[in-house]
């Protein structure tokens, strides 16, 4: 199905972003920080695919979709409008 292959795209790029800079690495973390760095240096696709995964991890520990879904529709409708910090979230 499109989901999983998406899924499983989504894996392959992130493991291949980790492997090209090492898995120590600041920008390899999903909350880095960025203190005396250039935040253009750090973008890469790693935060948005490590954030994804975070959340359908969070999806199947709460019991799928069906309750996610009104979670995810109430948090956007809470603060869709608001800038958070990771620690908000």
């Amino acid at each position: 199905d499109q989901l999983a292959l998406d899924i499983a795209n989504s894996q392959i790029t992130l493991r291949q972003a980790v492997e090209r800079l090492g898995a120590e690495h600041e920008f390899t973390k999903l909350n880095l920080s960025l203190k005396d760095t250039d935040p253009d240096d750090a973008f890469s696709s790693i935060p948005y695919e490590k954030g994804s995964e975070f959340l359908r991890y969070l999806e199947d520990l709460v019991g799928g979709e069906d309750v996610m879904a009104p979670f995810i529709k109430a948090y956007v409708a809470n603060f869709g409008d608001k800038c958070l910090t990771t620690y908000d979230f």
